[in-house]
């Protein structure tokens, strides 16, 4: 019997081509995206599960905190065996050099011995327990340790870094995968920061607030008990004047969704997670909306069939059986066909989500019959409603022609066309509110200048010779000017506790600090607004502070000038606010301290023309070899770096873009698809009305006219829905567009456009058609 099904099922798939064809199409498009979401948010799941600990991980304060912190729960909290410090703002990227081979070695964290106690990667070469135990050693990762050393065994070897320490390579790690939050190529041994930051540093004591602190709880401990004896712990220890640090205890496992916990080179959304499975879902509805609308749009073509067949003995069970056969062999073409279109789509995939998705990754025997059951299914579910519907018309009543397959059933195929066109509407109006938000944060005046700005990491090289550097890349005629620099904006994040007085009150206040200069405020544009800036050269004015008007608002602080820091640093001036962060946050309190001290070389150009930029960095190559021949130049464009920012929702956008595109377009194939069986019902009226008179026009707008009310319906819905879904997702961003009404006309009559077009190819064609070719049919 199910052999015969089959039989019958191709049969049927030869005979009603377009329809098979439309779904089939949309149906394996569907599958694919569904496939490839289901491979991405699986994927963003299993982050850290490879972590044995991954639930008895916690880490102390969002931000973060100075080494003290770990000495107070040691000797407080005896439960607390293993704390692991970790700093990843010191080293990020350090050039090395490996007998004449100078390298840059990018995403580089300092980490104490228990680091990798508490985390678990894998060891290739060396003991990964003890590789961090002595001073000035380091962990290579394998692809780093193959680039440097190439065959050569790296262990024990030495690797000189920034052309002044010596490191001691003492393991090689596993490349790191993307199933980890913790990305990077190299962990040096935190002992070495007394040795790298000089004698007279103190590196681990309260004034240094650099470190990410974790602790790993018992795997018996009852946590919220722990946390409160912890807490209580450090809000007893902690020094008066650092009583306002945040010291909340947030578990590993979360950080991953928490972007505003620092300490993660790896964040992810769960917002954006649900957005794509909701696509996902949608787009497959959409399909599975199309089948049944084409199923049952075709009964009368079917009708006689089912006639004789129940004449001749068939029972209804026999057909619904035949017709969920072929509805589920529709189902696993249209899966095979969707392996097929995932395995060609997944690396542009991976591209556009930054991962590393493989589809059948792990056991496979599990992940087929999750396929096949799948398949299954959605043939089932596909099939179910016209398999009930076409069965239930009596024999008698087919055969003499009075059956009514209209009314009831077209007002359910228009309330379903009404559904897939509400559900394409709301994504094109998604897409255009994301297209002009992530314009608008590219194109948004920041307060300061950010077009034709080179920056570049500078090394003891280049500071030994800054002034001679200086003065050879502005002979560059293309050069506008040149200064040094602590950071740039998109880079300021160094955060600073200190005592702050005013009218006579001392309060510790946390803000964001930069080491500038008065060159640097004036090469980026930075408006003062009140005072005055830092005096050139004159070493009585260093120290002195200008705040921005985030900074007053902050601590109200209506006379600045009469207010100071620790150390008797006065508030010299105030500049205008500018966004020095990326806009999903608000402007934070910010200072410049003038102080000599700086990372960065910034050039400024006169122009952007491509040989102008192209002049400067190959003078700047050539100055740069010149000082630190030994070591490679790294240059940025400020604009790009500030755009990398948002690279995240960028990707999110080309996603969200080209799913809304099959989405609509899987829908428009049901449009189609249902125009035309209208069409072909209507073949002999249109031949009637063209022998009477009737035009082209007149007849292409009475079989477009029922579709373009229903898209039009779809608009009305769509419009209060999309609203409240865009307006949350810019909640995301502290300067946003407001969502004009020019975007819902837009997407509106994108979507009608589109509905036109596809419903009038059938039309015209069959306006067109010869009439009496019309009367002859059937």
């Amino acid at each position: 019997m199910l052999s015969n099904n089959i039989k019958i099922a191709f049969r049927n798939l030869k005979k009603f081509k377009v329809f098979s064809f439309i779904n089939i199409s949309g149906l394996s498009i569907s599958l694919a995206v569904v496939l490839l979401i289901a491979a991405f948010t699986q994927n963003e799941i299993n982050i850290d599960k490879f972590q044995p600990n991954l639930n008895r991980i916690y880490k102390i304060s969002k931000g973060t905190a100075p080494v003290p912190i770990a000495d107070i729960i040691s000797r407080n909290v005896p439960e607390i065996r293993k704390i692991a410090i970790e700093d990843i703002m010191s080293a990020q990227s350090i050039t090395i050099k490996y007998g004449n081979k100078p390298l840059s070695l990018k995403n580089v964290i300092y980490a104490d011995t228990n680091f990798f106690d508490m985390f678990s990667f894998k060891t290739i070469r060396g003991d990964l327990n003890n590789a961090l135990q002595t001073p000035m050693s380091i962990a290579l990762t394998q692809s780093q340790a193959k680039r440097i050393f190439g065959n050569e065994n790296p262990i024990g070897k030495i690797i000189k870094m920034n052309n002044e320490f010596d490191l001691t390579v003492n393991a090689v790690l596993k490349d790191i995968s993307q199933s980890s939050s913790m990305q990077f190529n190299g962990v040096i041994s935190l002992e070495s920061l007394k040795y790298i930051n000089g004698k007279n540093s103190h590196p681990f004591d309260w004034s240094q607030w650099n470190y990410c602190i974790y602790v790993l709880f018992p795997s018996n401990a009852d946590a919220p008990l722990l946390i409160k004896k912890i807490d209580a712990a450090l809000k007893k220890n902690i020094p008066k004047e650092n009583k306002e640090m945040n010291v909340d205890l947030i578990p590993f496992k979360d950080m991953f969704y928490s972007p505003d916990v620092f300490g993660l080179q790896k964040y992810g959304s769960i917002e954006k997670n649900i957005a794509l499975i909701s696509i996902a879902i949608l787009i497959l509805l959409i399909a599975i909306i199309n089948y049944m609308n084409l199923s049952t749009a075709r009964a009368a073509l079917r009708s006689k069939e089912i006639g004789v067949r129940k004449t001749i003995g068939a029972s209804r069970y026999t057909l619904i059986n035949q017709y969920l056969s072929e509805s589920v062999l529709f189902s696993f073409i249209s899966i095979a066909i969707s392996l097929i279109l995932v395995e060609l789509l997944l690396p542009v995939f991976n591209v556009i989500v930054n991962a590393d998705i493989k589809l059948f990754s792990g056991p496979v025997a599990g992940k087929v019959f999750a396929l096949i059951s799948a398949a299954v299914l959605l043939g089932i579910i596909s099939g179910i409603y016209p398999a009930f519907y076409l069965t239930s018309f009596k024999p008698d009543a087919i055969l003499r022609g009075n059956v009514n397959l209209r009314n009831g059933r077209n007002i359910l195929r228009r309330g379903l066309i009404i559904f897939q066109f509400t559900i394409a509407v709301i994504l094109i109006i998604s897409t255009v509110v994301i297209y002009s938000q992530m314009e608008y944060v590219k194109s948004k005046p920041l307060g300061f200048t950010k077009d034709n700005i080179v920056y570049f990491p500078t090394n003891n090289e280049i500071n030994k010779n800054k002034d001679a550097f200086k003065s050879e890349i502005l002979q560059q005629p293309s050069v506008e000017d040149f200064v040094y620099t602590f950071d740039v904006p998109g880079k300021m994040f160094m955060r600073w506790g200190m005592p702050f007085n005013y009218e006579g009150k001392q309060s510790k206040i946390w803000f964001t600090t930069v080491f500038s200069s008065s060159e640097y405020m004036k090469m980026m544009n930075m408006k003062i607004i009140e005072g005055r800036s830092f005096y050139k050269k004159d070493t009585a004015d260093y120290w002195s502070a200008i705040v921005n008007e985030a900074f007053l608002k902050s601590f109200n602080v209506k006379k600045p000038f009469t207010a100071s820091f620790a150390g008797g640093k006065k508030i010299v001036g105030v500049v205008k606010d500018f966004n020095f962060q990326s806009l999903h946050s608000k402007i934070e309190p910010l200072v410049f301290f003038n102080v000599p001290i700086f990372n960065d070389g910034v050039i400024k150009l006169k122009s952007s023309k491509y040989s102008d930029i192209k002049s400067v960095i190959q003078k700047l190559e050539t100055v740069w070899k010149k000082y630190s021949p030994d070591f490679p130049l790294e240059y940025n464009f400020l604009d790009e770096s500030l755009a990398s920012q948002y690279i995240s929702e960028e990707r999110f956008e080309k996603a969200f873009l080209g799913f809304s595109v099959l989405a609509i377009m899987i829908a428009c194939l049901g449009l189609f698809g249902l125009s035309s069986f209208t069409t072909e019902q209507r073949t002999k009226e249109i031949g009637v009305r063209k022998i009477l008179g009737a035009t082209i026009k007149n007849i292409t707008v009475m079989l477009s006219r029922q579709f373009i009310w229903l898209v039009l319906i779809s608009n009305f819905i769509a419009v209060p829905i999309a609203y409240y879904l865009m307006h949350k997702w810019l909640q995301n961003f502290a300067y946003r567009i407001n969502i004009g009404w020019w975007v819902f006309v837009l997407a509106g009559g994108i979507a009608l456009l589109i509905a036109i077009i596809t419903v009038s190819l059938q039309a015209v064609k069959a306006a067109t058609a010869n009439p009496v070719e019309s009367l002859r049919y059937e």
